[in-house]
């Protein structure tokens, strides 16, 4: 008469034991094996490492069949040199370049990016995505706007500016920083603001990435941001990169 095999050794036990006798474990039962928990309809999902760094990953299903931009800030280990832009094709993958980065905000569409060499010790270039609506930036923001860790720039207030995206038109106002918001004086001209410029001034000159660039503090004056522009807030120059605007 047939026993009872051991689902986990497949030693023939007896018909009446509950336990196998060489390894112990309960006949009868065998836990089903993990599988991660899928999308509707039973497909399995693909479950994204958030510690990655460079390389291609597939995409991730989500609503709508939208697969959102992964948020980036800076490179780490393999990562390639300088700002790279996030692919977006669905069903071609995409590439991470730091999970330390803001993560992709749902249902707000991706405008554009900042750009700067300040952040990272390489000097390879950093770059952080703006979504339309507001997006803040300083040291102590919400997930999904633009952190700024403060043990590479001390000078950023906790929430230093906010930069609004609304009406396909791109701005930006100081939130009462320690330090001033600063936008390139092209920008930020007496023609658009005289306001800033009736006083005499204070403009200082920054470097980005070989260029001079003088910049002026906008204090409470909201300025208008168009692609190409430049912005400083603490010690660290970024370059406004809006999506599809070429000069």
């Amino acid at each position: 008469m047939p026993g009872k095999k051991c689902p986990n050794c497949g030693v023939e036990n007896n018909e009446q034991a509950n336990f196998c006798r060489k390894c112990g474990t309960k006949l009868g039962e065998m836990a089903a094996p993990f599988r991660p928990a899928g999308p509707a309809g039973g497909k399995s999902a693909t479950v994204l490492d958030p510690n990655l760094a460079g390389g291609q990953l597939p995409p991730t299903p989500h609503a709508g069949g939208q697969i959102p931009p992964m948020a980036h800030a800076g490179g780490g280990p393999g990562a390639a040199p300088g700002p790279a832009s996030p692919q977006r094709h669905p069903g071609k993958g995409r590439t991470v370049v730091d999970s330390g980065a803001p993560q992709a905000v749902p249902g707000r569409k991706l405008v554009g990016f900042l750009v700067t060499y300040d952040l990272d010790p390489g000097h390879l270039g950093s770059f952080f995505p703006i979504y339309q609506g507001r997006t803040r930036i300083g040291a102590f923001v919400e997930s999904g706007e633009i952190q700024i860790d403060r043990a590479k720039d001390a000078a950023v207030s906790d929430v230093h500016c906010l930069m609004l995206w609304r009406n396909g038109k791109l701005s930006i106002a100081d939130q009462m920083s320690s330090n001033g918001t600063w936008v390139d004086t092209s920008t930020a001209g007496p023609d658009n603001y005289p306001d800033l410029h009736d006083s005499g001034p204070t403009v200082k000159t920054v470097a980005f990435d070989g260029a001079s660039i003088p910049l002026i503090c906008i204090e409470d004056v909201k300025v208008d941001l168009e692609d190409g522009a430049f912005v400083m807030v603490g010690k660290t120059v970024f370059e406004v990169k809006l999506v599809g605007v070429r000069r």
